[in-house]
């Protein structure tokens, strides 16, 4: 099974044990973008800090959670790839979120 999640899902899931058991399932395929890798790995600073800010673990267990977190990747249980690149005309990028442009325009979109 793949299994897509944004990068604060994944995160909250990697802070817990049992989503980190979760994750190392057999049956289990996680994959991300580099780009969602990277949110992920900002994400997890961030909460780690909020939790060692708030008294919940201490710097040293931080530092763990840290380094076995981003050992996922290495062991091959969370993998990264490039995002894939779709090639567009100019015109269906400029036309690509009409209703986002001007008011009205939504409207007048639908009935052609």
């Amino acid at each position: 099974m793949i299994v897509v999640a944004d990068a604060s899902v994944l995160v909250g899931e990697l802070l817990r044990k049992r989503g980190r058991d979760l994750i190392l399932h057999d049956a289990l395929r996680v994959l991300v973008t580099e780009h969602q890798w990277s949110e992920a790995e900002h994400e997890l600073r961030r909460r780690l800090d909020i939790l060692v800010d708030r008294g919940r673990i201490t710097a040293e267990r931080r530092a763990e959670l840290e380094t076995d977190v981003l050992g996922f990747v290495k062991a091959g249980a969370i993998q990264s790839s490039k995002r894939p690149r779709m090639k567009t005309s100019r015109r269906s990028r400029a036309t690509a979120c009409p209703a986002t442009r001007t008011t009205g325009r939504r409207s007048r979109l639908r009935s052609r």
